[in-house]
C-alpha cells in the first residue's frame, strides 16, 4: 500500500469521520441545551410578567381605594373609579386595565368602549374557552391569572394569546383585571432562537474548518514525509551504486590493469617475436586505465562527496579548477561572496547541470570563454552557463542528447524550470530551481 493511500486510510478517514461525529454531537446537544434554554427563559419571563400584573393591579386598586371604601352605594365614586382606571396605562396601547361585573358585564374598557354595558357571560374565544366565565370564577376564587385569546390594539385589533391577572373588588361587585399579549414573549424567544442557532452554527462551522486544516495539514505532512523518504532513498541508493563502482569494478579494473601491465613486461624479456602480443596487453591496460577514470567520473557523479562536505559553492569552484587545465580559453565563475546554505537536492541538480554544460562547452563548442554565474535567492537559486562558441546545429535534424534530456529531466523533478537558448554568438543554459 502506498503512503498516499496508508494517510488517507489511516489518518484522513477516521478524522473526518470522528470530526463528524463530533459535530452531530454538538449539534444535538446545542439544540437540547436551546430547548433547555428556551424553557428556562420562557418560565422566567412569564413570571417577571406575572409579577408585574400583579403590581399592577394592586397600584390600580390603590388608585381606586375611596371608592372601594365607599362601597356600591355612592354611584359618583364609582364613575370616578372607572374613569380613573380607564386614564391608567403602561407600556403603550396595549397595557390596560378592565372591569366587569359578577354577571360578566363589561363596565369599562379604555380599548372597546363599544361593548362597555353589554354582558359578556357567553363569551367564548377561538379556542371554545369561556373567556369571561372563567376571569369571573379565577377573581371570586382570591385572584389569579387566566390564558386566552384576545384583541390586540396595536396590532389592529388582531386575535393574539394574552395573559391577564383579576382580583375581586368585594365591596363594588367588581372583577378588576389587566393582562399582557403573549407574541411579545414569543418575539423575545424568537430572537433567542435565532442567537442561539447562530451559535450552533458557528460552532459547526468552527469543527468543520478545524478538521479541514487538519486534514490538510496531514495530507502535507505526509506529502513531505514522502518526498523527503524518497530522496533519502535516493540519496542512499547513489551512494551505493556509487561504493558498488569505486570499491568493486574499480578495484577489478585495476587488478586487470596490473596484470597486463605485468604481463607486458615479462613478454618483454621473452626471446622471440612478441610484439604482437606486447602491443595487445598495452592496448589492453590502456582501455582498462579509460574505464577506470570514467567508472569514477560516474561514482563521483553519483556521490559528489565534495558537495555533501563542502556545499555547491565550493564544489563549482573545483569543477571549474579542473576543466581549466584542459580548456584553452577562459572560465570565469561567479558566486556571492555570502551564498546562503542549499539543500541537497537542488545542490545536485545545479552541480550536474553545470558539469554538463562545462563538457559540452569544453568538448563541442569551439568556445573560447565559458561564464558561469550562481544567484541564491530566499526562495529559488539560479544557476547560469554561457559559452561564446558555436551554438547548437540548426535544422530540424539536431536533436538534443542525452545530457541536454537529463538536465530537463533533473530540473522538472524538483519542481524547476530549464531554459536553453543557442545562438550563433554562443549557448546559454539557465536553471532556476527552488532551494530544497
Amino acid at each position: 500500500m502506498k503512503l498516499k493511500q496508508k494517510i488517507i486510510l489511516f489518518a484522513v478517514i477516521p478524522l473526518l469521520v470522528v470530526s463528524f461525529v463530533i459535530a452531530m454531537t454538538v449539534h444535538r446537544h446545542s439544540v437540547l441545551l436551546a430547548e433547555q434554554l428556551r424553557q428556562v427563559i420562557k418560565t422566567a419571563y412569564l413570571a417577571s410578567k406575572d409579577e408585574e400584573l400583579k403590581n399592577y393591579v394592586a397600584l390600580a386598586k390603590n388608585s381606586i381605594e375611596g371608592a372601594d371604601k365607599a362601597g356600591a352605594g355612592d354611584e359618583g365614586a364609582r364613575e370616578q373609579a372607572k374613569a380613573t382606571l380607564a386614564k391608567l396605562e403602561y407600556g403603550g396601547r396595549d397595557g390596560y386595565f378592565f372591569l366587569f361585573d359578577i354577571n360578566g358585564k363589561s363596565l369599562m374598557h379604555p380599548r372597546l368602549t363599544e361593548r362597555v354595558q353589554q354582558v359578556w357571560w357567553d363569551y367564548k374565544d377561538a379556542n371554545g374557552k369561556l373567556v369571561i366565565q372563567d376571569l369571573v370564577r379565577r377573581g371570586r376564587a382570591g385572584g389569579g391569572f387566566e390564558d386566552y385569546l384576545w384583541e390586540k390594539p396595536s396590532r389592529d385589533n388582531t386575535l393574539t394569546p394574552k395573559r391577564a391577572y383579576v382580583v375581586e373588588l368585594p365591596n363594588l361587585g367588581w372583577i378588576l383585571g389587566t393582562g399582557v399579549y403573549l407574541d411579545d414573549v414569543e418575539d423575545a424567544l424568537t430572537r433567542i432562537d435565532a442567537q442561539v442557532s447562530r451559535s450552533v452554527f458557528d460552532t459547526t462551522v468552527w469543527i468543520a474548518a478545524t478538521a479541514l486544516i487538519s486534514v490538510t495539514v496531514m495530507i502535507l505532512f505526509g506529502w513531505s514525509f514522502n518526498t523527503w523518504e524518497r530522496r533519502d532513498a535516493t540519496w542512499k541508493e547513489r551512494k551505493r551504486i556509487a561504493g558498488e563502482l569505486h570499491a568493486g569494478v574499480c578495484q577489478r579494473l585495476g587488478a586487470a590493469k596490473l596484470t597486463s601491465e605485468r604481463k607486458a613486461l615479462e613478454l618483454m624479456e621473452v626471446d622471440g617475436p612478441t610484439d604482437l602480443a606486447e602491443e595487445a596487453l598495452r592496448h589492453t591496460a590502456a582501455e582498462i586505465g579509460v574505464a577506470m577514470s570514467e567508472v569514477r567520473e560516474i561514482s563521483h557523479g553519483l556521490h559528489p562527496e565534495t558537495l555533501m562536505q563542502f556545499g555547491l559553492a565550493h564544489t563549482l569552484q573545483q569543477l571549474q579548477e579542473k576543466w581549466a587545465g584542459s580548456f584553452s580559453g577562459e572560465i570565469e565563475l561567479t558566486i556571492p561572496g555570502q551564498a546562503r546554505p542549499l539543500g541537497l537536492d537542488s545542490s545536485f541538480v545545479l552541480y550536474r547541470i553545470a558539469q554538463e554544460a562545462l563538457q559540452n562547452s569544453v568538448k563541442y563548442s569551439e568556445a573560447t570563454r565559458i561564464a558561469i554565474r550562481l544567484r541564491v535567492g530566499w526562495r529559488k537559486v539560479e544557476l547560469v552557463v554561457a559559452d561564446n562558441g558555436r551554438g547548437f546545429p540548426e535544422g530540424e535534424d539536431f536533436s538534443p542528447g542525452m545530457g541536454l534530456i537529463n538536465m530537463r529531466e533533473r530540473v522538472k523533478e524538483i519542481g524547476g524550470m530549464l531554459s536553453i537558448t543557442s545562438t550563433k554568438e554562443g549557448v546559454i543554459i539557465r536553471a532556476v530551481v527552488p532551494r530544497l
